[in-house]
């Protein structure tokens, strides 16, 4: 199973994986700081004819948004299961409203 955890912010992104790892301690969890590496890391991952079981993504980030790249991701990936992560609850009608 591969988890793909995206977040700026280097701290929040490191307590995210830790949670997501006692929940899942045998998937692979790769972390990304930068949505548009996430999307490079997603489809190496395709290429290997392996699939991305959940994805989760903070909204609000600097070279692309979440929500943007949640749309790239599922396009990669349709079964990818997506979680929105974000301090900003007006974020969440936005994400939620898309999927």
């Amino acid at each position: 199973m591969h988890i793909l955890v995206v977040d700026d912010e280097i701290v929040v992104l490191h307590e995210q994986t830790q949670e997501i790892r006692q929940v899942f301690p045998e998937a692979e969890i790769h972390e990304e700081t930068n949505p548009l590496s996430a999307l490079a890391w997603s489809r190496e991952l395709k290429v290997r004819g392996e699939t991305l079981s959940y994805a989760f993504l903070d909204v609000r980030m600097q070279e692309m948004d979440g929500i943007g790249l949640a749309h790239r991701l599922r396009e990669e990936h349709p079964q990818v299961t997506l979680l929105f992560c974000s301090a900003f609850s007006a974020y969440a009608i936005d994400a939620y409203g898309l999927f």
